[in-house]
């Protein structure tokens, strides 16, 4: 079963995913109670304006009525009890804060996503963003995609895995793993590709210009340094921010081969780009490659290998938010 992506507005200290009992099937849903307007289940709302009382719990045209207090629905699904009865398995960060995400004031982007499977198991992968981790430095920030099974009522810790797959951010505050993703198979070996942003990431003397990474899916467990990519020396390449404090790489997605050319294409967000105005923002679209050359998106803002989309007036943020087009 594919997991969808869960996304968090807060500092958390754990990820715990959960599935029903048995099945899921694609039209799977919260199931709510259904209440016509005006009832309440097991009494009346009180008098109406007629003067007299309606016994009935539906409201009907004509009648005007006191409010009367709605029960809240049960919507709200509790993980400790999914946990501990087998239906949740929970993963712990390395450290306290690793988890956190406080570059800007925006919604916090996907942070956790299912992916292909990787090892061949039958089951879907599980790619988890920490950019807050400072293992290699400050709020450098690191990924990590585990491939091993998860045993229903398992609590994880990230990284204990001989089997995970650990990816490094480069520098104190690049913040790595802020939004992940993935993506086809750009380079023809057959794997799907990850996408990682680091929206904290200095381009030059350009402070937080941020940028994305579209990295070759590794066909085994390993480390991989960001810089490698970066730096044009393999396993995938950057897309680099055009400017100070684009925050780009904030939000990140695939959608699809949009110039035809047979290869999935990158939307990446940069909330902080100026071009519309203060904090704009912008959304540019990258066309998918299969070379480890750098992407300026200076360059694709010229028109050269995508296009970019601008916010209309300061303060839009345009990109805080990437959602795929539904049809």
């Amino acid at each position: 079963m594919a997991l969808p992506s869960i996304r968090s507005s807060s500092i958390s200290s754990n990820v715990i995913l959960s599935q029903p009992r048995g099945p899921l099937s694609s039209s799977a849903r919260l199931q709510f109670r259904r209440l016509q307007v005006g009832q309440v289940a097991g009494r009346a709302c009180g008098p109406s304006l007629k003067g007299r009382f309606r016994p009935s719990p539906v409201l009907h045209a004509g009648d005007v009525r006191q409010e009367c207090p709605m029960p809240a629905p049960q919507t709200k699904a509790f993980l400790d009890a999914a946990l501990l009865s087998g239906n949740a398995a929970q993963f712990l960060p390395v450290a306290p804060g690793d988890f956190s995400n406080t570059l800007g004031t925006g919604p916090v982007a996907g942070w956790l996503t299912a992916i292909g499977d990787l090892n061949g198991d039958g089951r879907a992968d599980i790619m988890i963003g920490a950019p807050g981790d400072d293992d290699k430095a400050p709020d450098a920030g690191r990924v990590f995609i585990h491939v091993d099974p998860i045993t229903a009522g398992a609590t994880l810790t990230l990284g204990d895995s001989l089997t995970d797959i650990v990816i490094d951010g480069v520098n104190a505050g690049d913040r790595a793993g802020a939004a992940v993703g993935r993506a086809g198979d750009l380079n023809g070996d057959g794997l799907a590709e990850f996408l990682v942003g680091a929206p904290g990431m200095e381009k030059g003397a350009a402070v937080d210009a941020g940028a994305a990474f579209v990295l070759w899916g590794p066909a085994a467990p390993g480390n991989i340094d960001l810089n490698d990519p970066f730096t044009a020396g393999g396993k995938g390449y950057v897309i680099k921010g055009e400017a100070a404090g684009d925050a780009a790489g904030t939000t990140l997605l695939s959608v699809g081969d949009l110039n035809g050319d047979g290869k999935a294409d990158v939307l990446v967000g940069a909330p902080g780009n100026d071009a519309g105005g203060t904090d704009a923002g912008a959304a540019y679209v990258v066309w998918g490659k299969s070379t480890n050359s750098a992407v300026s998106l200076n360059n694709v803002a010229a028109g050269t290998g995508g296009f970019k989309i601008i916010g209309a007036d300061g303060g839009d943020a345009v990109g805080s938010v990437l959602a795929p087009w539904a049809t």
